[in-house]
Parts: C-alpha cells; sequence; structure tokens
C-alpha cells in the first residue's frame, strides 16, 4: 500500500520537517514491506537533500534555474509525473548526479505503476 506521509512531512507552509523524514526512513527500515510510489519517494528524496543542505524550496528552486512552481508541484499533489529533466536540472544544482539521487532506501520496493 502507498506509504501516505506527503502532507506530514510537508505542512502547510511547504516546509520539511526534520522529525518527520527522520519518521519515515525509521519506518521504513522497520517496514520494508510498506511501498512509496515513484512519485511519493521523489518528493521525500527532495526534501531530504534540501534538509541535509539547509536550503529552502525557493533557493533550491534558483540554484536549479526551474520556477519554484515547478518544484513544489513535484512535492505535491499537482505533479502526478515528476520529469526527468526537472529531477536532472535539481541534481545540476544540488551539485550530484541523477545516480547518487536515487540511490537511497526511498527507492526500494517502490510501488508497481502497473497494476
Amino acid at each position: 500500500t502507498e506509504y501516505g506521509v506527503t502532507e506530514f512531512v510537508v505542512g502547510k507552509y511547504g516546509r520539511f520537517d526534520a522529525l518527520a523524514a527522520k519518521c519515515v526512513k525509521a519506518s521504513k527500515k522497520r517496514h520494508p514491506e510498506v511501498t512509496l510510489t515513484l512519485k511519493t519517494a521523489v518528493a521525500h528524496r527532495i526534501q531530504a537533500l534540501c534538509l541535509e543542505r539547509n536550503i529552502a524550496i525557493n533557493a533550491l528552486a534558483n540554484q536549479c534555474g526551474v520556477a519554484p512552481s515547478t518544484i513544489y508541484s513535484m512535492l505535491n499533489t499537482k505533479s502526478k509525473n515528476p520529469g526527468i529533466v526537472s529531477i536532472q536540472k535539481i541534481c545540476d544544482g544540488l551539485e550530484i548526479s541523477v545516480r547518487e539521487f536515487f540511490d537511497d532506501p526511498l527507492f526500494e520496493n517502490l510501488e508497481p505503476e502497473i497494476k
């Protein structure tokens, strides 16, 4: 089943909650059978990277050369399919590779897109 924590992790002001991030990672370790959709995993990964670097979403957008609305749509329910070009731009702005972006336990045991 979908691990629906997006609203928990991204508060009503779009801020990332460090405690929530720890809870998500701890839950994944304790319950590896719980799956995420790819979209939710991407959103959590973007938030975690911002937290690690202590940068706001708007600052990330400036670093990446994308509109803040693009990133916010990837973090909420507006974007059903976060584009790989946008992910590449985020990686470029964070100075990481796409491989490093996806090299995270969040991307293990993803919910199948074809059911």
